[in-house]
């Protein structure tokens, strides 16, 4: 793993048979998502500080516990 790097671990959602997690270096954020059992999608987001891309990982999360996806690893 890239040194520096946070991930959140992987998040899913048993009814609707996602997966969700992010990865964070520095500025940038990176979100893997998709159906279970697939390698899924990736989609990258650069912020304009380290800050602000943790408080939009943290709101990430807080939305996908609301949505019914549990922490998996």
């Amino acid at each position: 793993m890239t040194e520096g790097a946070k991930t959140t671990g992987r998040y899913e959602n048993a009814e609707t048979h996602r997966f969700w997690s992010a990865k964070i270096i520095g500025t940038f954020v990176t979100i893997s998502f998709g159906n279970i059992g697939t390698s899924g999608h990736r989609a990258s987001r650069e912020f304009g500080t380290p800050q602000a891309a943790e408080r939009f990982v943290i709101e990430q999360v807080k939305s996908k516990i609301a949505e019914g996806f549990r922490k998996v690893d």
